[in-house]
């Protein structure tokens, strides 16, 4: 376990000081320690940390859905007691519409959710799935929000932070203000998504039509009505999932070729007579 180096410790400050209770935080490989661990329990937040293969965590607990509790054991006694986690492991199995089916490499969750009944393990693998669903937020406030313009435009920190979160409260007006528009409406007998809506065009439909509202009531809802009309006359088609080659990035002109796949996640469970105890 390592120890915080010297601009680590700024920035995790930062980390810390931005979440807390209410909260399921997920971080990627590379980051679990001891030291940040310890820290971020103490926020209150529900954690979930990815780590690599060579990460070593010994099997103290089995439980009963083949989780298993371990020790996150401290670089040095000043650091505080050994952290009680539950490790969860598991594989991801991909089959692709005419390809022989491939199955990932082991993932492995360390989490404070320590509990199977109240956090089962397919539901946080799952959820760890899901952290790519911020690639969206980047297209949208680098992109969608943006257009052509320098994403940002100013050079001083204070102003920078200050367009960051102008686009991201236009965002969430956009997310809101679509959902609004789709609640009452379906798509070939289906309730629509907000994965249909297209934030360039919600943001295209409310410049076309937030000059017609007013401060009357009846102006507003005329508003609201033109927005929802433009915003349901250019759904994005519902799709399947899809999945490309990973090995390496798309360079400008490649044509990566993508298929629909299904995606099984693979529990690793292990049994009792598996985990050995701990030297004292």
């Amino acid at each position: 376990m390592r120890a915080y180096a010297t601009g680590e410790r700024t920035a995790a400050a930062r980390l810390l000081g931005a979440i807390g209770s209410g909260m399921l935080v997920l971080f990627d490989r590379g980051f679990c320690s001891h030291l940040l661990f310890r820290d971020a329990v103490t926020t209150g937040a529900d954690l979930i940390f990815r780590v690599s293969s060579s990460f070593a965590l010994s099997p103290v607990t089995v439980l009963e859905d083949g989780t298993y509790l371990a020790e996150l054991k401290p670089r040095r006694k000043a650091d505080g007691p050994p952290i009680t986690v539950r490790v969860i492991e598991y594989s991801v199995a991909s089959r692709a519409l005419g390809k022989p089916s491939t199955t990932s490499e082991l993932f492995c969750l360390v989490t404070n959710l320590t509990d199977p009944a109240s956090a089962p393990a397919l539901e946080l693998a799952a959820l760890y799935a899901r952290r790519w669903k911020i690639e969206v937020l980047y297209k949208a406030v680098k992109i969608d929000l943006n257009g052509a313009r320098p994403v940002l435009r100013s050079g001083h920190a204070d102003t920078v932070l200050a367009e960051i979160w102008s686009l991201l409260a236009v965002f969430q007006i956009l997310l809101r203000l679509s959902g609004a528009a789709i609640s009452a409406h379906t798509d070939d007998g289906q309730p629509i998504s907000l994965d249909q809506i297209s934030i360039k065009n919600a943001r295209g439909a409310l410049r076309r039509t937030i000059g017609q509202a007013t401060a009357h009531v009846t102006e507003m809802t005329h508003a609201m009505a033109a927005f929802t009309r433009d915003v349901l006359s250019a759904l994005t088609p519902r799709r399947p999932r899809r999945t490309t080659d990973r090995k390496r990035k798309a360079h400008q002109g490649d044509l990566l070729k993508t298929f629909r796949v299904i995606c099984t996640i693979i529990p690793h469970p292990m049994t009792p007579r598996t985990a050995q105890p701990q030297a004292a």
